[in-house]
Parts: structure tokens; sequence; C-alpha cells
């Protein structure tokens, strides 16, 4: 396995270098007056190599941490999950505190599954620049009143964030009948 990652560190030092971060997004959906969805996209590659590797250049982070076995990769994306959950603060206009729960992360399987993609990418064709596929992550809260306004801290890990937020609009609707218009 570790012969691997030399190998695959060797071919793909040199075609790794362009690599290019897109923001990750962060999209908060007010469903009911107090229920608030949390929805992020994130460029998890990124957030791995940054968590427990900063020490490391991206093209040898990629061909070390996509050889790992996938219990000890997992206990490395632990670390990620931990630090974005516990730094991130969301309040309330009544400065309760909304602690988002019911997370679900990508699985370890799928990361690696993800790196191992894009250091194939980078040693089939150079010339192509890979972006990233951003992985979801997905959690909520409920506050004890009404959400009008929220306050929020994202963890220094996520870096800029483009941040989208609404409250959602939606009615039962039965095909064949003719409803008022939708406003947007």
């Amino acid at each position: 396995m570790q012969l691997l990652a030399v190998v695959l560190l060797a071919c793909a030092s040199r075609v790794l270098q362009a690599h290019e971060l897109e923001s990750n997004r962060l999209t908060l959906v007010l469903r009911e007056p107090n229920h608030l969805v949390a929805s992020f996209h994130l460029n998890f590659i990124d957030l791995l190599h940054d968590a427990v590797a900063p020490h490391l250049p991206f093209d040898e982070f990629l061909a070390v941490y996509s050889t790992l076995p996938v219990p000890v990769l997992q206990s490395q994306l632990n670390r990620v999950e931990q630090s974005v959950q516990s730094t991130l603060l969301l309040s309330t206009q009544d400065h309760e505190e909304l602690k988002l729960k019911d997370w679900l992360w990508p699985d370890a399987a799928a990361v690696q599954e993800q790196m191992r993609q894009h250091v194939m990418k980078a040693l089939t064709m150079p010339e192509a620049h890979d972006k990233q596929q951003q992985m979801e992550v997905h959690a909520e809260a409920v506050s004890k009143n009404p959400i009008i306004s929220a306050r929020l801290i994202l963890p220094a890990l996520l870096g800029q964030t483009v941040v989208v937020w609404y409250h959602v609009n939606q009615a039962l609707l039965e095909s064949g009948k003719d409803y008022p218009e939708m406003k947007f």
C-alpha cells in the first residue's frame, strides 16, 4: 500500500499543482417558523487536507490519504466533522443558540473514492484541470420560538463560504387544478 502511495506521489506531483479551491456553500432554509435546515456543499478533500495534514503539499496528501485503510481515514474525517460541528455558531434574533443536530456526513469510502478519482484524472489527463466535486453535508435545528432572523459564525476551517438563506413557500397541489400564480 505504501509503495502505491510513493508511485502515485511521484507520478502526480507535477500534475496536481494546479489545484483550485472552489467556494464552499451553505444553504439555510427556514422550512417552518422554528425549523431550520442547513445544507453544505463542501470541498471535502480540501477540508481534510487543511484539518489533518496542512504541512503536506496537496499532491503528497492525496497520494498518502487516498490509500489509507478506510477505518483510519474515517478517524481523520471525524476530526473534520467535530471541528466544524463544535465551532459553527448559529443564533436567533432572541440570542437563542441554535444547535445543529442530526448531521449527515459523507462516509470515508465515498471521500476516498473521490480522492482516488482526483488522482487518476490527474495521472491520465494531466493537461485537464479537474475541479473537485463538492460533497453534501446536512443538519437541522429547531428553535423554541419562531425564527425571524439569525446570526451565523462559520468555522475557520470552512474559509470563505457562499451562504444563501431563505424561507420556503410550499403547498400541496393536486394535479389538474388551476392554482393562483406562485410569486418568487
